[in-house]
């Protein structure tokens, strides 16, 4: 039995199904896209966006919920205390009934006595509450009857719901069977894990301050809402609370049902056996099982409650709907969209997100190169011609609308020229708003100028453009070279300067004052004289040697005269970094101590500069002496030395010459040659006769054979002492390897003989 007490009024919510803020921008279109939970929505279900702008449509609903098959049939045969004559009362506990029902897909069989079957329904009686009895009821499939009316249950209850037993007697299992489960399987296992119920009776309150209402607008503080009364009971004729399948679910006072253990995120709190407990919360609202309701509150099926009563073998329709929509917003703002979704019969709901819409900036055409006259206005109609997204929110609390500034910067530096830009068409969702400004400058000198265009709206965005203005002057001075490149130790006349003047009078002498950009690099003198009747003149340029390792730079020559144009020359200007490699030997003896390894040094002429100069260090041939691959200057220092050292091949060898090449970036190329003698004992050299290979005493082509047969046996190669320590005299240059040079070298001898 199920009861309900009234306490201290509380405010009717409003369920918040998303609270995570969405981001779009003005002029794009935001798309809506929720999957929203209607556990608590009866009948069509249609809905509404208000977009937070003043502005609101219908929303588009896909895959609602269909109904189930099941129906409660509610008997008002015993209702004798005339509460429910009312015909508009058992119209909406019918809705209410329906309402539940209809969540659920199950198919309950039907109860249908034959001869020879017998069954009672036992259930409080909902005047007397005294239990009673009803013998061969008979029970179409997916029907649930109870037995309705109504008595004082006490100033504390609201409503008494009963799910009714029963017995039955017959030969046939399946009658017997029908009674039990309805059919549904689980319901006849052991332990049961369904239930079927016939149905029972509910017994409403006749003394309550009821509110008979299907929508809320009338529903008072002091009010008990007949509809979540009704509700809360139906739900435990159908099981919840009520059967020994869900006693089976509550431990240590908590609901462990799988499906609202998934809902609530944990164990789901109790307030008794029956009931959830009442300060628990789901999607932001108390669900309808709790133990206790508040006047003027309104408790409809939550997506908990219908997983308690699917825990318990209820197969639940997903109550679940798709809400989609689109809007293009006209300004930027942070703003509120409100869905609201309405059952047509039972219920409605509202969610809340905030929504971010950012400014999209204005987008400003290219603007081409232009050309003036110095002196003369430049008049530029339409110069700046943009679009931009947004379009204003003229229906939003307070309405926003947007406008435009322009800024030109010239480039001459003269003051900016500001002003409003013109809106020729305010934009509307799809089309950009369109707008433009006039601009009007005069250059008072020739020249190339970068000007840049700015327009900006009220919120912060803008865009830039620049362009160039060509202002043809009345004359012009040019600088030009004879190279483009001077070694800064080349000195005095290190390049030729050839100034020229064009578009302007050659009557008379004309002075050109000359400028270097640095002049710790190229000098030159301070003005020249183009003479009466000519064009142009020459003049000598210097190269300054700042003894700094400072790489190429590039210098600009610029003339000037008055009232003509000047256009200067750029000249680059290379380092001078020579390497310079030494060591304190440069003959080193193979395998003698003290004499075998030196110490080598390289240094160039000017500090190194931050970070150091990394020198590369190569040898040819290679393998003949040990060193570095490369070496690192310090920065601030000029030099740095580095360990040199003769391999020990044990082998013989004749005097080698080795160069030991040095470079690095920005600096030029050094190189050392080194003399590396051997110390190995020539044992495959004829210590008599070099010549003399087959030791016969003479010089003979039969030598010559000795080393070609060897040759063509083991092939050319480097003697090994352990390899070919059975070889005799087949090394007569004395070089370690044996190979055609040796072959050649006996035979230039008996030529030479």
């Amino acid at each position: 039995m199920k009861r309900f007490r009234a306490k201290a009024s509380r405010g009717l919510g409003f369920e918040t199904l998303e609270s995570r803020a969405l981001m779009t921008a003005e002029g794009q279109a935001f798309a809506v896209d929720q999957t929203l939970d209607v556990s608590d929505l009866f009948g069509a279900i249609s809905g509404t966006i208000a977009w937070g702008d003043g502005t609101a449509n219908a929303a588009t609903l896909q895959s609602p919920p269909v109904s189930g098959p099941i129906r409660f049939r509610l008997d008002y045969s015993l209702d004798t205390s005339g509460f429910f004559n009312d015909a508009s009362r058992r119209a909406l506990l019918q809705t209410a009934a329906d309402m539940v029902s209809s969540k659920f897909g199950d198919s309950l069989g039907a109860i249908q006595p034959l001869a020879g079957d017998s069954w009672e329904a036992r259930f409080l009686h909902p005047i007397t509450g005294i239990r009673v009895s009803r013998t061969n009821l008979t029970i179409p499939a997916n029907e649930i009857l109870v037995f309705i009316g109504a008595r004082d249950l006490g100033a504390v209850e609201g409503g008494l719901a009963d799910r009714g037993g029963f017995s039955a007697q017959s030969p046939r299992p399946a009658f017997l069977d029908a009674v039990k489960s309805r059919g549904q399987a689980g319901a006849l296992a052991s332990p049961a894990t369904d239930v079927g119920p016939w149905g029972g009776s509910i017994a409403f309150d006749s003394t309550q301050n009821w509110y008979f209402g299907a929508s809320t607008g009338g529903l008072q503080s002091n009010q008990l809402d007949f509809v979540s009364v009704a509700t809360h009971e139906f739900m435990h004729v159908m099981g919840f609370g009520t059967t020994s399948v869900w006693d089976s679910k509550v431990v240590n006072s908590t609901f462990v049902g799988a499906n609202a253990v998934a809902v609530f995120g944990s164990a789901v709190p109790m307030a008794d056996n029956d009931h959830f407990s009442n300060s628990l919360m789901i999607d932001a609202r108390r669900p309808t099982m709790v133990q206790i309701f508040n006047p003027g509150e309104r408790l409809l099926p939550s997506r908990l409650d219908l997983a308690g009563l699917k825990d318990i073998g209820w197969q639940l329709i997903p109550q679940t709907v798709r809400v989609t929509g689109s809007h293009t917003y006209g300004d930027n703002a942070d703003l509120n969209l409100r869905t609201t979704l309405v059952g047509a019969t039972l219920g409605s709901k509202s969610t809340t997100r905030a929504v971010t819409i950012t400014n999209a900036a204005p987008v400003l055409a290219l603007i081409s190169n232009k050309t003036a006259q110095a002196g003369t206005p430049l008049v530029l109609p339409a110069l700046g011609q943009f679009t931009d997204a947004g379009f204003g929110m003229p229906l939003a609390t307070p309405a926003r609308s947007e406008t435009f500034t322009y800024r030109i910067q010239w480039g001459d530096g003269s003051p900016d020229q500001i002003g409003p830009a013109n809106i020729s068409s305010l934009g509307s969702p799809g089309q950009a708003t369109v707008g433009f400004f006039d601009a009007t400058h005069t250059y008072p000198s020739a020249g190339t100028f970068t000007a840049t265009v700015r327009v900006g709206d009220d919120d912060g965005g803008f865009a830039e453009r620049s362009f160039q203005v060509t202002v043809a002057p009345t004359g012009r001075v040019t600088l030009s070279l004879d190279k483009s490149t001077i070694a800064e130790n080349s000195g005095a006349g290190a390049a030729v300067l050839t100034v020229t003047r064009t578009g302007t009078s050659l009557a008379n002498a004309l002075v050109v004052n000359l400028a270097s950009s640095d002049t710790t690099e190229v000098t030159l003198p301070a003005s020249v004289t183009i003479p009466a009747n000519q064009s142009s003149t020459t003049v000598s340029i210097s190269a300054v040697d700042d003894a700094l390792f400072d790489g190429t730079q590039r210098v600009t020559l610029n003339p000037s005269a008055l009232g003509l144009e000047s256009v200067g020359v750029s000249l680059d200007v290379t380092d001078f970094q020579p390497l310079v490699v030494t060591a304190d030997r440069t003959e080193l003896r193979e395998g003698i101590d003290g004499q075998s390894a030196t110490v080598a040094r390289i240094s160039i002429r000017s500090p190194a500069p931050s970070g150091g100069v990394l020198v590369s260090l190569v040898a040819s041939p290679s393998g003949v002496l040990v060193f570095p691959s490369s070496v690192l200057i310090p920065a601030g220092s000029t030099e740095a030395t580095w360990n040199v050292s003769a391999f020990n091949d044990n082998r013989p060898s004749n005097p080698r010459t080795v160069v030991v090449s040095g470079s690095g970036p920005g600096i030029l190329s050094g190189t050392l040659q080194f003399t590396i003698q051997d110390d190995d004992p020539a044992r495959w050299t004829n210590p008599t006769n070099p010549f003399d290979i087959n030791q016969s005493g003479a010089l003979n082509p039969l030598d010559v054979l000795v080393l070609i047969d060897e040759i063509n046996r083991s092939r050319s190669r480097v003697l090994d002492p352990v390899l070919d320590a059975g070889l005799l005299f087949v090394d007569p240059n004395r070089d370690g390897a044996l190979d055609p040079l040796d072959v050649l070298f006996v035979i230039d001898e008996i030529n030479r003989r």
